[in-house]
């Protein structure tokens, strides 16, 4: 990384040393000098400086000082201080209040400051990868916090269901055939819950595992697993996919995205049309998959759309799952180094067009 991308300020009370530091340093990084520490204040709240530079003698306010003022604004920016009086108190100060990177002696040695300088940009650097970091652990942990929450309240209603329709079945036996179909079904939301967080989990896993796929046979495989939903018996289920297209992907992930997609579709079908369906399509273009899962459902409104990918959303007063399928095809097509796009219109039905390169030939974001 060239050092000329290295925002400098360097603050000092006499004129000649800001002159001195601009002709040293205006090569090497974006420099700016600044004569009274007031003023400087004001201008690093108005632009970013990745190291400031100061004097620790100044009239008006010491570099210490000086420092103090910018460090809860500026937690991420690097300080230096120069300075020709170094005792015992100052040097607490320094580090205490003022979060002192480096001390340079006064009158300074070019090549040392040029030093510091670079050493206090890799800090920054430092500083701002280990904030990323904390936030993102943070945002992870609020997270995994709701979804065990929601986990669990997801799985244990079926569990409920389940045990109570069994009390039933002791006490009035004559009814044992329909509540056996009502167990079925509970069963099988249960079943649907762990496979969901099965897939939340591999959605999250960023190692990529690349095999060719032939993606007719996959849609065939994920429609013959979602066979069992109610509303999958009565919905005509178009599949427009050359039978020898294959794609090279994450054959996990890919089956994640599609099966949610699909049973989504299903879970959502207009009772009211005469013909719910289902089309999916697909086809090369170069070394990308387009990839389309269209319906005639109810469709998701507008105000909606922008919140669909979002973790435990759900849509309107059918929804019975925890609301992840779509956050996981989202996280799955990102980790592919893919897109997907969503059109839907309440009461017409929903288009979700998903692209996705081929990791044979392109490079997915895989680390």
């Amino acid at each position: 990384m060239t050092n000329r991308l290295i925002r400098v300020l360097f603050v000092d009370d006499e004129e000649h040393n800001l002159a001195s530091f601009r002709a040293a340093f205006r090569r090497d990084f974006v420099v700016e000098t600044c004569i009274n520490p007031e003023d400087a204040v004001s201008l690093v709240q108005e632009n970013e400086f990745h190291v400031v530079v100061s004097d620790q003698r100044m009239p008006e306010m010491s570099g210490i000082d000086l420092f103090s003022h910018l460090h809860p604004s500026n937690p991420d920016q690097v300080k230096i201080l120069c300075t020709a009086y170094a005792d015992i108190q100052v040097l607490m100060d320094a580090l205490n209040r003022g979060q002192v990177f480096r001390f340079i002696s006064k009158p300074w040695n070019e090549d040392e400051l040029r030093v510091a300088i670079i050493d206090a940009y890799d800090q920054h650097l430092t500083r701002v990868k280990l904030k990323k970091s904390n936030q993102e652990l943070l945002a992870a942990l609020d997270e995994l916090e709701k979804f065990i929450y929601t986990a669990a309240h997801d799985l244990r209603a079926p569990l409920l269901s389940i045990e109570g329709l069994i009390d039933l079945a002791r006490r009035m036996p004559q009814q044992q055939a329909e509540f056996i179909d009502r167990i079925d079904q509970s069963i099988k939301r249960l079943d649907e819950q762990l496979v969901k967080m099965v897939q939340y989990y591999k959605a999250s896993n960023k190692k990529l595992e690349r095999q060719e796929i032939n993606l007719a046979e996959e849609i065939k495989l994920v429609l013959e697993s979602l066979r069992y939903l109610d509303a999958g018996r009565s919905i005509q289920t178009d599949i427009e996919i050359h039978p020898d297209l294959i794609i090279t992907s994450d054959k996990v992930k890919l089956q994640a995205i599609l099966s949610n997609l699909i049973s989504n579709a299903m879970k959502y079908v207009d009772y009211s049309k005469p013909a719910p369906r289902i089309r999916v399509s697909g086809h090369k273009e170069e070394n990308t998959l387009v990839l389309k899962v269209q319906d005639n459902g109810i469709g998701i409104a507008e105000e909606n759309l922008s919140r669909v990918f979002g973790l435990f959303f759900t849509e309107g007063s059918r929804a019975k799952g925890s609301g992840l399928g779509l956050y996981i095809v989202h996280e799955s097509v990102i980790r592919l180094g893919g897109r997907i796009d969503i059109e839907s219109e309440k009461g017409k039905g929903t288009t979700f067009t998903l692209v996705l390169p081929d990791l044979k030939t392109a490079i997915a974001d895989d680390y």
